[in-house]
């Protein structure tokens, strides 16, 4: 859960960033500035983009990570739950003597 948080923080930070950087190619654009600025500009844009992308999909498997181990603790509990019952039935419906190993000759 605390990964997942990391996570969303991270992207967070990301949409914030290129936001900056989009508004920022812009006044360059505008501004009439060296196109090796621009260029510069854009390429720090599609970096964040692909670290935005790379975040997304991370998030994506660290939910699907998530929601398993919520699935294997809810198939654990009901599984002890019956394992129990089934015990104890188990035990009332067979004589002891039935419900021990069989003995090897």
């Amino acid at each position: 859960m605390e990964h997942l948080s990391f996570l969303m923080q991270k992207l967070q930070m990301l949409q914030h960033s290129i936001t900056t950087e989009t508004t920022r190619m812009l006044q360059l654009q505008q501004a009439k500035r060296p196109a090796s600025w621009i260029i510069e500009s854009a390429e720090q844009l599609q970096f964040l983009k692909k670290q935005l992308v790379e975040t997304q999909i991370e998030i994506t498997f660290a939910r699907q990570e998530l929601e398993t181990e919520e699935r294997l603790a809810k198939l654990r509990n009901i599984v002890q739950k019956n394992w129990g019952s089934g015990v104890k039935a188990h035990s009332e419906r067979v004589s002891p003597r039935m419900s021990s190993p069989p003995m090897a000759y």
